[in-house]
C-alpha cells in the first residue's frame, strides 16, 4: 500500500555470489534477469533491504528514508475487563489465528504498508523473543509490541480486519506507559507522533519513478521486514 494505491512488489532477498566466483559479472546477469522476470509478470515495483545501497542505485532503486514516531500516550481508560491473551507461535493453534488474521488484514498504514505477507511476519515473531503478540477479542485484533527500557511501549505491527486506533488498543492492552514509539506510519491510528529518523541496519529501497514524489514520513513494520 503506498499512499492509498495498491502496489504489485515484488521483493528481492538473500542474493550473494561466492568469493571464488567473484568479478566474472555473475551477480549482475543474476539481477538483471530477475528483474526482467519480475517486468514480465507485471509487478510494478520492486524492493528490497540491503547494507550496501549502492551497489543497487545501479538497477533503478532509490533508498525510501524511514521514521519511527515518538510520542505521548493518547488519553485513554485501561480495560481491567479486556478479553485478551498471549500468542506463542510454536503453537498450532496460535498459529492459525495469526494466518488467518494475516490473510484478511487491513493495512496497518494507507500511506505506506504491506497488504499481504504472512511468512515474514512469522519468522520475525518465531525469531525475536522479545515480541510480545497480544490477541484482543474484543476487537479481533493481533498486537505486535515490546517494552524499553525506560517504560517506553513500542508499537511493531497490528493485525486487524478494521484497524483500531491507538487508544483502543491500549485501553485494551490495559497497560499504561509513559512514552509511546510506533513503527508503523500512524496515519490510521488516529494518533501524531513526532518522526524521528529511524537508524536501522538495512537502508530500504524500491524502483520506480513514481515514488519520487511519495510522502516523506514512512515506515516498513518491523514484522514486515525480510
Amino acid at each position: 500500500m503506498v499512499n492509498g494505491d495498491i502496489i504489485k512488489a515484488a521483493g528481492y532477498q538473500s542474493g550473494a555470489v561466492r568469493p571464488e566466483y567473484r568479478g566474472r559479472g555473475l551477480y549482475r546477469d543474476l539481477m538483471q534477469r530477475a528483474y526482467a522476470w519480475a517486468e514480465q509478470a507485471g509487478y510494478e515495483t520492486g524492493i528490497l533491504l540491503t547494507d550496501k545501497p549502492s551497489l543497487y542505485q545501479a538497477y533503478g532503486f532509490s533508498v525510501i528514508p524511514q521514521f519511527k514516531f515518538s510520542g505521548p500516550p493518547p488519553v485513554f481508560k485501561p480495560k481491567s475487563d479486556s478479553n485478551r491473551r498471549q500468542l506463542d507461535v510454536a503453537t498450532a493453534e496460535d498459529v492459525g489465528l495469526l494466518r488467518d488474521r494475516l490473510a484478511t488484514r487491513q493495512p496497518v498504514s494507507e500511506q505506506f504498508a504491506v497488504v499481504r505477507q504472512i511468512e515474514m511476519f512469522l519468522l520475525n515473531a518465531h525469531f525475536d523473543a522479545s515480541v510480545h503478540l497480544t490477541y484482543l477479542a474484543e476487537i479481533d485484533a493481533v498486537v505486535a509490541w515490546t517494552w524499553g527500557n525506560d517504560g517506553c511501549f513500542k508499537l511493531l505491527d497490528i493485525v486487524a480486519r478494521e484497524m483500531p486506533h491507538l487508544d483502543t488498543v491500549l485501553s485494551n492492552l490495559a497497560i499504561e506507559p509513559e512514552h509511546v514509539e510506533v513503527y508503523v506510519t500512524p496515519d490510521c491510528l488516529a494518533w501524531q507522533g513526532r518522526p524521528v529518523a529511524y537508524e536501522g541496519s538495512c537502508a530500504l529501497m524500491m524502483t520506480g519513478t513514481r515514488f519520487e514524489a511519495r510522502e516523506a514520513f514512512a515506515m516498513l513494520s518491523p514484522m514486515a521486514d525480510f
